[in-house]
């Protein structure tokens, strides 16, 4: 996967940016990567704790949900 960045300000600061971006390339990825890995797992956890509940558990979570002004996942605060 490929991303682009616009860097946008003072016309010095702009060589500065690249070759700061350029150093930090490499673990600019690696972050990158790992933030999206952690978010698939947690994903596929949420999704499979859902789809273990029965239509009643989901609907009460849903409703449980929609009233609280913090959600949390299916399994209450121990999904943090």
């Amino acid at each position: 996967m490929d991303v682009a960045v616009t860097v946008r300000g003072r016309w010095l600061l702009r060589p500065v940016a690249a070759v700061v971006l350029m150093a930090a390339g490499r673990p600019v990825r690696r972050g990158f990567r790992s933030a999206v890995e952690e978010a698939a797992e947690a994903c596929n956890r949420s999704v499979g704790e859902l789809l273990a509940l029965t239509p009643d558990d989901l609907r009460a979570e849903l409703k449980r949900q929609a009233t609280e002004r913090t959600p949390e996942g299916p399994m209450g605060a121990a999904d943090r």
